[in-house]
């Protein structure tokens, strides 16, 4: 997504209003992606004197791969994923001239070979990223083993999260779902801007209306009629957006094969085309339903809170420094958020029952 809380509901963070305005936040930082490829939302700016980390040197442009060879090698090229390339040695006038030692071996550099492809290894660490945020949807999600994967790399890439990651681990809540992703959306937008009481109360009033027990499905929403949404609790605009996402499930725009053949970015643009589904929406469905493993949440204030306190800023991140701060997290960037939500604050060590209230997960 350019691309970058846990179970939608009574275990939403807190997040900027949404119902307003789609993608208002900034689209998840990606290479290669521009912000307009991504969604078109807008980068959030950070508040008046905030201070950023020093700006990260710009990677060299990697070089082309070059044809893999043996068994590993050729796993990850059949997985399209970069590999060393055959090292070569000017000539002094601008050519080149391949050195008779062959190509160095390929470097295994933690990524673990489960989500890049059997066998599969790559030049650096930024080419793991990009590997993986180029995967469909439906064979990136984290499983037990690449979960566990993930937070060992990230034990060693950041040494700050060693608090977080011994109290909380592998989260068993990144990882990827099985059900279906219109309820999860549907729940997504009647939740929009409650309090998680209130809106639960509505939901099941929801349920009811539709003639669901468990899951809301899209042909019941649309044969709901809007009077009987209203009297369920929803506001007219939400029950309007309610409709909306039903539509574009049941006209097939979105489905649960499509949306799994996507790549982050692919999902940022097909679910911000749905009204009163934004960035930030699309963010927490990536991570807590899809299993997305490299998802930076920036227009999420308790990441963001969480990012100011573990690494002394004088002021919450702007987009930008947060992608600067995360960048040794990728391919694990949502992983490192959910650590960001449990990160000790001082409204959290005074024991202000709102801010514990907004910041679940």
């Amino acid at each position: 997504m350019e691309l970058r809380r846990r179970k939608l509901g009574d275990a939403t963070p807190a997040v900027a209003k949404l119902d307003k305005a789609k993608c208002r936040s900034a689209p998840i930082r990606r290479r290669g992606l521009s912000s307009s490829a991504a969604s078109g939302g807008e980068v959030p700016q950070p508040g008046a004197g905030a201070t950023a980390p020093p700006q990260a040197e710009e990677p060299a442009a990697r070089p082309a791969a070059t044809p893999a060879a043996g068994s590993a090698v050729n796993a990850a090229a059949s997985q399209d994923v970069p590999v060393v390339p055959t090292p070569e040695a000017t000539n002094g006038e601008g050519g080149t001239a391949k050195r008779k030692r062959g190509r160095l071996p390929p470097v295994d550099i933690g990524i673990p070979a489960l989500l890049l492809g059997q066998g599969a290894q790559v030049a650096d660490a930024a080419a793991a990223a990009d590997a993986v945020d180029a995967l469909p949807l439906g064979a990136a999600g984290f499983t037990q083993q690449t979960l566990e994967a993930a937070r060992d790399f990230l034990l060693k890439a950041d040494p700050k999260l060693a608090p977080m990651i011994a109290e909380h681990g592998a989260p068993d809540r990144l990882l990827k779902k099985t059900g279906p992703n219109f309820p999860t959306l549907a729940k997504a937008i009647v939740f929009q801007q409650l309090a998680t009481t209130a809106a639960a109360k509505i939901y099941l009033r929801v349920l009811t209306t539709c003639g669901c027990t468990e899951l809301l499905t899209p042909e019941a929403v649309l044969a709901a009629p809007m009077a009987d949404l209203r009297a369920a609790g929803l506001s007219e605009r939400k029950a309007s957006y309610l409709q909306d996402l039903a539509q574009h499930f049941s006209d097939g725009r979105l489905s649960d094969a499509k949306i799994a053949a996507m790549d982050e970015a692919t999902l940022e643009r097909a679910l911000c085309a749905v009204k009163g589904i934004g960035i930030w929406t699309c963010h927490m469905h990536a991570m807590f339903h899809l299993g997305s493993p490299d998802v930076l949440p920036v227009g999420d204030l308790g990441v963001r809170k969480g990012m100011q306190a573990l690494y002394g800023l004088k002021e919450l991140p702007s987009a930008d420094a947060m992608h600067r701060i995360a960048e040794k997290w990728r391919p694990f960037a949502s992983l490192g958020s959910y650590y960001m939500w449990k990160v000790p604050t001082e409204k959290k060590a005074g024991g202000g029952g709102k801010a514990k209230k907004a910041k679940k997960g």
